[in-house]
Parts: structure tokens; C-alpha cells; sequence
């Protein structure tokens, strides 16, 4: 299986990622399946979680984006609770019933609270095996709690460079140049903020026989 197709860093850590799953889902050191996806918002950090966590578990991508997925738990920083800790550990002591890997997704783990942090930080030092733990925050990692920058390996997502996002948007949704830079330079690095103005144009655009027509 590939990794989903991102623009800038992103698309190299989804691939980095992709050549350690077999690695993820039989070592048996926990510092090696803890991961930290840090950077600006619109960068994939979320999806290439959940992505991640797809190709971990074997079940359907669609399943783990809506929280149906029986392998894969994603739940928000402030979601997380001492009762949600406890029960982590608990379950841990039990093997997946179908597949060989559990995932767990704290988005924005940032918003994490100390109480829950305390029930969680055993948890991580001694995280089950075949288990992997992804959490994203928007945060740079030293405004985190203590515990959780020295528990992660970090993967740290930049901006999509003006080039390629430009490159990106022409090649992508057949933007004109013209428009696309104006795009580009709305959007900060932003890929998630650059692909929504671009849908926006294309919406905008006369539909001749379902095929837009750029004006």
C-alpha cells in the first residue's frame, strides 16, 4: 500500500512514515510507535494520521475518518480524560479481535488537561505491543506539557513553499497562473486553505457538458 499524495514536507514524512508500518506493528519499544505531528493548521497532519492508522490496522480509511473503525480510536486532546486513560490500559492488555495493530489518534493533543495527563503518561511509557500512539497539535512542542515533548518522536510539518503550491494548484485543479498566485499568496503555506479557494473558483466557473470552463 502507498501514502496518500500531500504537497511539500508532508507528502516526505507520509513517505518516511510508510516504510517504518512493519517496523510500527511488531517492535517492541513504545518510543518507537509514539509520533507527534506538529506545524501550522491545513498541512494533513489529522488525515495523514488517519491515514496512517488505515494502512496500521488494514481497516477502511472511511471507517477510521468517521470513528467506525474497530481497531482505531481518534478522539480530541480535550476529549481526554482520566476515565478514557484508564480505559486505554485496560484494553491494552488484549490483543486486537481482528488485525494485529491498534491505533490511537489524539488530535490536538495540546488541549489534553493535567489530571488526564497523569492516567495517560504510564500509558505511553508502557503502551501495549502492536499498539501505536499519533498525536497532532498545532503548537510549537515546547509550549506542550513537559510530558508529552519528551514522549514523542516529532515529525515537524513547514508550509508549502509558494513554488510548488502554485504548481500544485495549476496542475491539480487546473487553475489559470494568474489566479493560482493570487491563491498562493492568500494562503500562507496553507494547503488545506489554497485547495478550498480553488474548488470555490471552480464552482464559480460556466459547466459546458459537466466540464468547467475556465474564464
Amino acid at each position: 500500500m502507498n501514502p496518500p499524495t500531500y504537497i511539500g514536507k508532508t507528502q516526505r514524512i507520509a513517505e518516511m512514515l510508510w516504510r517504518q508500518i512493519p517496523k510500527l506493528q511488531t517492535v517492541a519499544d513504545p518510543r518507537e510507535r509514539r509520533y507527534l505531528f506538529t506545524g501550522p493548521p491545513g498541512l494533513g497532519k489529522t488525515d495523514l494520521a488517519e491515514h496512517l492508522a488505515s494502512a496500521l490496522t488494514g481497516e477502511n480509511f472511511d471507517h477510521v475518518h468517521l470513528g467506525m473503525a474497530i481497531n482505531t480510536e481518534l478522539v480530541t486532546g480535550g476529549a481526554c480524560n482520566v476515565e478514557l486513560a484508564r480505559r486505554w490500559a485496560t484494553q491494552g492488555h488484549y490483543r486486537p479481535m481482528f488485525g494485529s495493530c491498534r491505533v490511537y489518534i489524539v488530535d490536538e493533543i495540546d488541549g489534553i488537561t493535567k489530571d488526564a495527563m497523569v492516567e495517560i503518561r504510564p500509558f505511553l511509557d508502557r503502551l501495549p505491543l502492536a499498539t501505536v500512539f499519533l498525536a497532532t497539535t498545532n503548537k510549537p512542542v515546547s509550549e506542550l506539557q513537559d510530558q508529552l515533548q519528551s514522549r514523542f518522536k516529532v515529525q515537524y510539518f513547514d508550509p508549502v513553499p509558494d513554488a510548488e503550491m502554485l504548481a500544485w494548484l495549476v496542475a491539480e485543479y487546473k487553475l489559470p497562473p494568474s489566479y493560482a498566485a493570487k491563491v498562493v499568496a492568500g494562503a500562507n503555506g496553507n494547503a488545506r486553505a489554497a485547495s478550498t479557494d480553488a474548488l470555490s473558483w471552480l464552482e464559480s466557473q460556466p459547466v459546458v457538458e459537466g466540464v468547467h470552463t475556465a474564464q
